[in-house]
């Protein structure tokens, strides 16, 4: 094998162990958004693979119409999938730079 593709070997080695690294990490991460509507409060919790995990709705939101309460369930969902898509991109980009 010429030493191109031995090189090549080892990038692609170390590559996939740092991306198997980024994804453990993604794992272990949270991330906690919330929506609101004057005092009514829902929290989503998404793990850094964008699944939501947990999903709080305050006294104050039982109070709403069943179209404001799914519109700040979305709100909240889709920022803390937002962050954990950004946290990855993060990590991707730093894995490009390192």
């Amino acid at each position: 094998m010429s030493n191109n593709m031995f090189d090549m070997v080892k990038q692609a080695a170390a590559m996939k162990a740092q991306l198997t690294k980024i994804e453990k990490e993604l794992s272990n991460m949270r991330f906690e958004s919330e929506a609101t509507k004057g005092n009514a409060k829902v929290m989503a919790i998404v793990s850094g693979k964008q699944e939501v995990i947990g999903l709080s709705i305050s006294e104050e939101a039982k109070a709403l119409t069943a179209a404001d309460l799914a519109k700040l369930i979305l709100q909240a969902i889709t920022k803390g999938q937002s962050d954990s898509k950004n946290e990855a991109a993060k990590l991707a980009r730093n894995l490009q730079l390192g």
